[in-house]
């Protein structure tokens, strides 16, 4: 799993919401996944407990909130506005434990 992130094979994949009414796009949803050299493209109910229990999870989920901040704002520069973009990261029991801040204000 490491050398698959160092390797790049970590994919980021954007499913859009749409209005059933107007059929508008209303936002995005950023979806994770680990294209194995192996297995194939890999879910991340196949991986995520493997990067939990590695450590990997923190720098895994690093690298997808980057990934989705620079597709987030290379849209935002070419025109694109008022489309919400969401990811849901899942705080693991070793990141709450670790020195790394959380998202949380006090």
């Amino acid at each position: 799993m490491r050398h698959g992130l160092e390797r790049g094979e970590f994919r980021v994949y954007y499913q859009p919401k749409i209005d059933m009414t107007t059929g508008a796009i209303t936002g995005v949803e950023a979806l994770l996944r680990w294209q194995h050299p192996e297995k194939g493209l890999l879910l991340p109910e196949k991986f995520i407990q493997l990067a939990e229990e590695t450590g990997l999870i923190v720098p895994i989920g690093l690298w997808t909130l980057r990934e989705v901040c620079e597709r987030s704002k290379a849209w935002k520069d070419a025109g694109l506005r008022g489309c919400r973009l969401r990811s849901t990261f899942r705080q693991s029991s070793s990141a709450r434990s670790s020195s790394y801040p959380s998202s949380r204000k006090s």
